[in-house]
């Protein structure tokens, strides 16, 4: 993330700060839409989903964490609308590089609930 804000913040997008810039030791239970989680804004707040997004003039992000405990997995969405030509180019890097951010996340998620 401050490899992207330092290279983004040139071109005049704005500075989204870090991944995991939250307060650790809020309970769940505090947080509701509208605040602020990470990069993010909370859109909806679920007993099993949280869905959280940002927009700009050329993207809205939209990610949804849902938990299912039948199956005992976690399982994240995201889905990106992208607005115009500057967008599409912002993309072109991002989309390979969260095929390998987005895994090497959700691995280390899973090495910390599972022991």
């Amino acid at each position: 993330m401050d490899l992207r804000n330092a290279v983004v913040s040139r071109l005049g997008l704005k500075n989204l700060g870090r991944l995991g810039g939250f307060d650790t030791h809020k309970p769940a239970a505090d947080y509701r839409v509208g605040d602020a989680v990470g990069i993010f804004s909370l859109q909806h707040v679920g007993n099993d989903e949280v869905v959280m997004g940002d927009s700009d003039r050329h993207l809205d992000v939209c990610v949804s964490v849902f938990k299912s405990v039948a199956d005992r997995q976690l399982v994240i969405s995201t889905v990106v609308h992208v607005k115009n030509w500057f967008g599409r180019l912002y993309m072109l890097p991002v989309t390979p590089a969260h095929q390998i951010i987005v895994p090497a996340m959700l691995k280390k998620l899973s090495s910390r609930f599972s022991s």
